[in-house]
């Protein structure tokens, strides 16, 4: 985010006859072409007073123009309907709300520090005789053309995304309010029931997993946006190993199969974010135990490789040679109906970017897969 002006731009334009001449040097530059037809998104070529020399075909085709000729000597603003505009003295730029516009903001650094700058600009548009509001992701780079600075101003319009994000946020909030009032009242159902009919219990267990898989999803969301931040604090492979047992305890995934959760090495300490770690190698068992046919065994252990704490996960299947080089692809599913291949990859996103472990497997016919969790070694006190 750049620093708003504290006031706007001298309304300064460009002559008729000096712009036109200027863009017809750009039409004929082959490079300039070049760049413009190799960037995506939306783009301009813009002079020194921010208007309109030229612009690629994106551009043109999202506006329904055979030719950039309508669009010459216009301000951004101006050319993507801002219902700004008449607000100012001059046009795009020069209204007081423009003070805070992210596109004119990234242009003046640009020209102010000879380098790239980039922004988000919220911007109402006039459409079908109707405000809308519209967020853009803006970039402005510079460029010399024959001793004459011009700007590449790239936009492209991220209002889905945005949108998603608030509907997103909506969501999370609303069920974990309704989810906590669920399990309020299954755990007081619980506790009345004194254990005496099963069904109770599983309420119970079921409201647990459904938390932890909401909280899962939420993680995910916020560390692909890079908003989450590991909360680190002493933990003991046991600590983890248990949690992994008791999640898993009435969990349909493992109903007619083993689970065998080894303790022997579950010794030592180590600086973690226990809650994310427990998503990381809970996703890793989860897609063990789905792995597993019934009657089968998901194996949990924690050891120590190469002084790292680690942990691993092995079951007796084995995964075909193509899926193991697409294993950790976000958009890759073995489960072609319903998977959204998010298994895997949010397993390396969460264990390596955030937690800083790294994963391996290995996986044949003979000795079956095993996936492991190797954590960074221990901090020297």
């Amino acid at each position: 985010m750049h620093d708003a002006p504290e006031t706007c731009p001298a309304n300064t334009r460009s002559k008729p006859e000096a712009l036109s001449a200027l863009a017809l040097r750009c039409l004929q530059n082959p490079i300039l072409n070049a760049v413009l037809s190799s960037l995506q998104g939306q783009a301009l070529i813009l002079d020194r007073n921010r208007q309109t020399l030229a612009a690629n075909r994106e551009l043109l085709e999202a506006m329904g123009l055979g030719n950039p000729e309508s669009l010459l000597g216009k301000r951004p603003g101006e050319a993507f309907g801002c219902v700004r505009v008449p607000m100012g003295s001059d046009g795009c730029g020069t209204s007081p709300a423009c003070a805070q516009c992210g596109a004119l903001l990234a242009i003046l650094a640009c020209q102010a520090q000879g380098a790239p700058a980039q922004g988000e600009c919220l911007m109402r548009v006039r459409e079908n005789g109707k405000e809308q509001a519209r967020e853009f992701a803006v970039r402005a780079a510079p460029l010399e053309l024959e001793g004459e600075p011009l700007i590449v101003f790239v936009i492209q319009d991220i209002s889905p995304q945005k949108r998603l994000e608030a509907l997103e946020k909506v969501f999370f909030h609303d069920m974990a309010n309704t989810l906590q009032g669920l399990r309020m009242r299954s755990e007081l159902l619980a506790h009345g029931d004194r254990g005496h009919n099963p069904a109770v219990r599983q309420i119970a267990e079921l409201c647990e997993m459904l938390d932890s898989d909401l909280t899962h999803h939420r993680l995910l969301l916020e560390a692909e946006r890079g908003d989450l931040k590991p909360r680190m604090r002493a933990t003991s492979p046991r600590e983890v190993l248990d949690s992994l047992e008791h999640f898993f305890a009435l969990h349909p995934a493992a109903h007619g199969k083993g689970l065998d959760i080894h303790r022997g090495e579950a010794s030592g300490g180590f600086d973690s974010d226990p809650s994310l770690l427990f998503r990381v190698l809970s996703n890793a068992v989860l897609n063990a135990l789905e792995a597993t046919p019934p009657g089968g065994e998901v194996r949990v252990w924690s050891h120590t490789l190469d002084a790292r704490p680690a942990f691993s996960i092995h079951n007796p299947g084995a995964i075909p040679e193509a899926v193991q080089r697409q294993i950790f692809q976000r958009s890759f599913s073995t489960k072609a109906s319903c998977g959204r291949g998010l298994g895997t990859y949010g397993m390396k996103l969460l264990g390596e970017e955030l937690l800083g472990g790294v994963w391996n497997f290995t996986s044949d016919t003979t000795d079956g897969t095993c996936f492991t969790f190797a954590l960074p070694p221990p901090q020297s006190p």
